[in-house]
């Protein structure tokens, strides 16, 4: 709880200063930029502790039921930049497949 009220609410008062809480965002993202996200399962592990220990801990788990995994951590400050880098790979292959040049 913070101060008296449930978590859900506090969290649901505070959109005003920017937070949108769910996926939607990522979501209109992923699909804008027309990246492959959704051709594979992907586990998105956020918050202000812990990520560490929880993503190896999952990455062991499922290492050990002989599931393949790959392991990408990411700095909060860094994401934005490698979404950005992420997103002009994926749409200077696309010019390339049209067979448009790019000038450099």
């Amino acid at each position: 709880m913070v101060g008296q009220k449930p978590v859900r609410i506090w969290l649901e008062e505070t959109k005003h200063l920017g937070m949108a809480l769910g996926l939607t965002n990522t979501a209109k993202a992923v699909e804008a930029l027309q990246l492959p996200a959704s051709s594979f399962t992907t586990v998105h592990v956020a918050g202000s502790n812990g990520k560490g220990t929880t993503c190896a801990m999952l990455c062991t788990a499922l290492t050990n039921q002989g599931v393949s995994n790959l392991l990408f951590p990411v700095f909060a400050a860094l994401a934005a930049i490698l979404l950005f880098v992420v997103a002009l790979f994926c749409f200077s292959l696309r010019l390339l497949n049209r067979g448009v040049g790019i000038r450099t």
